[in-house]
Order: C-alpha cells, then sequence, then structure tokens
C-alpha cells in the first residue's frame, strides 16, 4: 500500500475478470484543494448565520424534496417534480389502482413506487438515522440503503440489497463511453470488503468530510455491485458522509445538482475512470457543493431581509410613520413578489381590498411616501415594487 492525493492510502486489487480495481485518489491538489478551502470558508460562513429552527426545517425539507425529485429523475423517472411533491406529500402509499391495465399504467406505478421508496430513504436522513459521528460506513448500511430504493419494483433481475451475480454494463458512447464493472459475485464481495476498509481507515478519517463523501460516491459506483439502483445509492451514501460531516443543508441539494448537469456527470466519471485521475470528477463535485451553498446562502440572507423589512414595518406603523394601509400594501409585496401600478391597486385582487374605497389621491400619497421612505421603488416607468436595496443603507 502506498499513499496518493490527499495523503488518501491506495489499494490495488487484481480481480478475476476485469483486471485490477484501484481505490485511491489520484487527482491534482493544486485544483482541487482551492475548491475545498472554498467550500469549508463558503461553509463557515453560513454557518454564521443567525438560522431561525423553523426556517432551518422548512429549508431542509424542500431541499430534500428537490433532491428526491433529482436522484429519480437522472435514472429516468419520468414524474414531473410537481407529481413529485403530490406523492411526497400523501399521508399513505395507496398503490395505483388495476396497476396491471396498461403498459403505461404500471410504468406510472413503478415511477410512482421509485419516488415512495426515496421519501422512506430521505426520511431517515432527516432524523439522523443514517450515519454515526464516526463518519465510519458499513456494508449492511450500503446494503439497507439499495434495499429501501428498490423494495416493491420489478428491476430486471435485481433483488433488493443483494449483490449482483452477472455481467452488466454502464454509460453510452455520448456520454464517454460504456463502462464494464466488476463482473463476478466473488469479486464483488472482495472489493465490497476492501471498500469498507479502505473508506474506513484512519488516515480516511483524517480526511475532510467533503472528500471522503465525493471518494465514497465515485468508488461505490465503480464497483457498481447491484443490478440497478446503484446511482442511486451511491448518491445517498454521499449525502449522509456529508450530513453526518456537518453540511446538513447542502448534503441533499448534490443530487438535483447532478440531474440539472446530467451530461457532465456522467462525463466526469468517465473523464476520471479512463484517466485514472480524480480531477474531472472532483472538479465537478466541488462546483455543484459550493454552487449549491451559494444557493443555500441566498435563501436564507433572503429570508433574512424580509424578517428584517417586516420588522422595520412594523415599527414604522407602530410610530406613526406610516398608516396601516402602507404597512399592508408593502407587505403584500413581499409576501406576493409583485409589482404593481397606481391602476392596479384597483384593479390587482391583491391589492383591491386595501384601495377599493380609497380615493387615487391619496394612492398616489401612499406610493410617495413609501418612495421617500425608499421601501419601494420605481422599477419601470409608473410601475412600483419593493427596494431590496435599501436594507444594505441601514
Amino acid at each position: 500500500m502506498f499513499k496518493n492525493g490527499f495523503n488518501i492510502p491506495v489499494i490495488k486489487h487484481l480481480t478475476h475478470k476485469s483486471g485490477n480495481f484501484i481505490f485511491s485518489c489520484e487527482c491534482d491538489e493544486l485544483v482541487i484543494n482551492p475548491l475545498m478551502v472554498e467550500f469549508n470558508t463558503l461553509y463557515e460562513s453560513i454557518k454564521k448565520l443567525p438560522v431561525l429552527p423553523s426556517l432551518f426545517a422548512k429549508l431542509e425539507t424542500d431541499l430534500i424534496r428537490s433532491s428526491i425529485f433529482g436522484t429519480a429523475a437522472i435514472e429516468g423517472n419520468p414524474l414531473s417534480e410537481e407529481e413529485v411533491r403530490d406523492i411526497l406529500n400523501e399521508e399513505d402509499e395507496n398503490e395505483v389502482e388495476d396497476n396491471n391495465k396498461n403498459i403505461e399504467v404500471e410504468f406510472r406505478s413503478r415511477a410512482q413506487f421509485e419516488i415512495r421508496n426515496l421519501k422512506v430513504l430521505y426520511s431517515l436522513l432527516g432524523k439522523h438515522e443514517v450515519a454515526n459521528p464516526q463518519s465510519l460506513l458499513f456494508e449492511e448500511f450500503i446494503k439497507t440503503t439499495h434495499s429501501i430504493v428498490t423494495t416493491n419494483i420489478d428491476y430486471h433481475h435485481n433483488s433488493p440489497g443483494i449483490y449482483r451475480n452477472e455481467v452488466v454494463e454502464v454509460g453510452d458512447k455520448n456520454h464517454g463511453g460504456v463502462y464494464k464493472p466488476p463482473k463476478t459475485l466473488d469479486d464483488i464481495k472482495t472489493l465490497m470488503g476492501i471498500f469498507i476498509e479502505w473508506i474506513n481507515s484512519p488516515e480516511m478519517l483524517e480526511v475532510d468530510h467533503s472528500l471522503k463523501a465525493a471518494l465514497a460516491h465515485y468508488h461505490l459506483a465503480m464497483i457498481h455491485p447491484f443490478q440497478d439502483g446503484n446511482g442511486r445509492t451511491a448518491r445517498f451514501v454521499e449525502a449522509s458522509l456529508l450530513k453526518v460531516g456537518g453540511a446538513s443543508l447542502v448534503a441533499p441539494m448534490m443530487s438535483n445538482f447532478y440531474y440539472r448537469n446530467i451530461d457532465e456527470y456522467f462525463i466526469s466519471f468517465s473523464k476520471s475512470r479512463k484517466a485514472k485521475d480524480m480531477t474531472p470528477f472532483l472538479q465537478f463535485y466541488y462546483r455543484g457543493l459550493i454552487e449549491s451553498l451559494e444557493e443555500v446562502q441566498d435563501k436564507v440572507v433572503g429570508v433574512l431581509n424580509v424578517l428584517l423589512f417586516k420588522d422595520y414595518m412594523s415599527s414604522a406603523r407602530k410610530n406613526k410613520h406610516i398608516t396601516s394601509r402602507q404597512h399592508d400594501l408593502v407587505l403584500q409585496l413581499i409576501e406576493t413578489k409583485k409589482e404593481f401600478s397606481l391602476r392596479s391597486l384597483y384593479a390587482d385582487p391583491v391589492f383591491k381590498p386595501l384601495y377599493v374605497s380609497v380615493a387615487e389621491s391619496t394612492s398616489r400619497r401612499d406610493i410617495k411616501k413609501l418612495v421617500g421612505l425608499k421601501v419601494i421603488k420605481e422599477i419601470a416607468p409608473k410601475q412600483y415594487g419593493i427596494n431590496w436595496e435599501w436594507l444594505k443603507s441601514l
């Protein structure tokens, strides 16, 4: 055994039918390390934001919903994000009536089961039941993950939680070529044992949690131990390791990033596999982490801005700097994210209840007053909206 990138052990195993399989982190540290530093710096800055528990819970719920949609869509699930949301909001798991009615109904039923299975799986991520404080990864956990992902779904020759015993091919020529993972059950069992030993090695316990999560995702996908559901399993393992490392909000976001960039996702895998160099995949992965954190930051700052705006408006009304109607108009603008004109104050159902009995001259004074306070601004000629830049002057 020797070590390469980030002082991570390299293990080479000669399989029976597929040549050498290598566990390593061969990469260009001069490229990857700055990305890792950028991720961790941004992560630490977001941790310092005053996130209320209720906001955290809502963000996590929304992000997990998007993650379930993304990780399923990567594998060809045809349901829209709205349909996925409806399934996730179901109280129970009633099966589609008459599943054998026709092929389309069968296909949709399978798609629905895929989402329901992922709902069960990601509820475990939300309850912190998928990992441990030492960030260890266990083979039984991987098998259980796969079992949840594929239970009640008739994939060709797939058995939930059971390693495959036949040859498979992964990928296509449009995404970096076809990959033939280890072929025999004996090789898969041996490689999974080595993988668990490697990912839990003392050196790995010292590795940055974000890097360890990426390495687990990549190598598990390369072994491809199951007949179906390998991608969803590997992405959930990645998410669980990110979460136990403290990146609670970003953990479920990566699946959606992979889906939005699905071609690059597969191509980065292929490039790293062919070059025996993880730089392409890790570059792509850290770009996803950083973009995801920036999205979280924007969401959190946006909510904090709303709270600050509302607090200011409430104080202004209490101190009689503005009227109740002016206060309510601004709140409607914040909640609906709408713009308005003088005419829409009387025509738009959102604003009409506030102004139906108000003279036009009074409406004009309201607009002039709020513009003067800089809480609204003219977006276009005679068209007004919230002036979010005003917060920077506080």
